[in-house]
Formats: C-alpha cells, sequence, structure tokens
C-alpha cells in the first residue's frame, strides 16, 4: 500500500520524499484502524501486528528514499491458494511466505556478471494457525528460511531493447512485490521433528462440503485440502 501510493505522488509530481512521507503516514493510519476494528472482534487487537505493518512501513519508507536501496533489495509476499481464502486470499495466511531479496544486480560489483541474475532470499512463514488446521490436526510451527532465487525481473526485462518499455515497467514493478513459486530453493527452519505432513487429518475434516468433491461422497479427509496446507 504505501509502495503504490508513493508511486502515485511521484506520477503527480510531488518529489521523493513528500511522497514516501505522505505514503507513510496514510498506510500507517489505514493500518491503525484495521487494528482498532480487530480490537472490536473475535480476533482483537494485537500490537504485534501493528508492530509488523510499523515496520513494514518503515522498510518501504527507506527503500523509496535511500539512494540505490531498491536496487539492492524488495519485500515480497509468496502465495499458493489453499482453498481456504476468498478470491483475493486475504485471509488465506496458511499459503502465503514473506521475505526479503536481496539482489546481486543492485551491487555495483556483480552488475555485468552472471551472479546478477540471482539473489539472496532471507524469509517468514507460519503454518497451522488456522482454524481449519487445526481441526486437522496440524501443528503450529513458525518457519523462517535463507534461500538462493533466480531473479525474474533481471532475466526477463533487463535487455536493453525492453527494459524501458511500458510492459516491462509493470513487469519489474509486480516481481518487486511478488514472489513467484518454484523459482528458488531454500533451507527452513521451524518444522515439525518429524517432517512434514508429519500430521493427519482429523475426523473434523471429514468432507470440506464443496459441491462434486469426492472427499463428500467417500467420507473421507479432503486431500486437496491437506496438500495445501503442507506447502
Amino acid at each position: 500500500m504505501s509502495d503504490y501510493i508513493t508511486w502515485r505522488l511521484q506520477s503527480l509530481g510531488f518529489n521523493r520524499h513528500e511522497s514516501a512521507i505522505t505514503a507513510a503516514v496514510i498506510s500507517g493510519v489505514a493500518f491503525l484502524v484495521v487494528e482498532i476494528g480487530d480490537g472490536f472482534s473475535h480476533y482483537g487487537a494485537s500490537y504485534e501486528d501493528f508492530v509488523a505493518s510499523a515496520a513494514g512501513i518503515g522498510f518501504l519508507y527507506l527503500r523509496n528514499t535511500v539512494p540505490g536501496l531498491g536496487e539492492k533489495v524488495d519485500f515480497r509476499m509468496q502465495y499458493i491458494p489453499t482453498g481456504h481464502g476468498d478470491l483475493l486470499g486475504l485471509g488465506d495466511y496458511s499459503g502465503k511466505k514473506f521475505l526479503l531479496a536481496w539482489k546481486f544486480a543492485g551491487i555495483e560489483a556483480f552488475k555485468d556478471g552472471p551472479l546478477r541474475y540471482l539473489e539472496i532470499h532471507t524469509g517468514y512463514y507460519t503454518r497451522g494457525y488456522s482454524d481449519w488446521e487445526h481441526a486437522a490436526g496440524i501443528p503450529r510451527t513458525r518457519s523462517p528460511y535463507v534461500g538462493i532465487a533466480l531473479n525474474l525481473a533481471e532475466l526477463l526485462f533487463s535487455h536493453p531493447n525492453v527494459r524501458d518499455t511500458p510492459p516491462a515497467s509493470f513487469g519489474r514493478y509486480i516481481l518487486r512485490h511478488i514472489q513467484v513459486p518454484y523459482t528458488y530453493i531454500a533451507s527452513e527452519w521451524g518444522r515439525p521433528s518429524s517432517g512434514r505432513g508429519s500430521a493427519r487429518p482429523s475426523a473434523a475434516m471429514r468432507g470440506c462440503g464443496r459441491r462434486g468433491c469426492l472427499c463428500l461422497r467417500r467420507r473421507q479427509p479432503c486431500a486437496r485440502r491437506w496438500r495445501g496446507a503442507a506447502r
């Protein structure tokens, strides 16, 4: 949100610092209002959520104001739907990972070499905190990870013939915020000691309720739900 507002204000003629400060204030107020609203719901207000939002806004302010920082690091989200969120995936936290992508392409020593097509990832995700995961017996885990990945923006849009075209600019903007799944390898921590898929769906998961799903007719745990949880 903050990054988009900054971009829109700059496109309207505001300078970098004016745009970044305005975007930070608007985003901070918006997230504060959301958190206050959560305080009146069954979720409850969470200072951790507010601190995380403030950290993200602060990072984007620095990224948009410190020269060269935007070329060196991105904050991204990866999302693989589990089938338990809405169309935008807003409540589907079990399909999401959040990460910082440290790009070799932004470092002067690597700009002209093959390493510019690679980047280092430091990320974090949780599993087992949703109601349906609890019913399935999936343990709660908090998993940081480190990996090495392809820099898709550099691979696809760095050629001089396409670099300055509108499609390339749009593509770089999207890839600055969205991590494409299966384009990296990572070492992860925080999984249950018995490994992926150690928990098994409970009786509460029998029948997902989807029309035409075989699990409902066979009175078996929904395989689609369980596969989504293990991602």
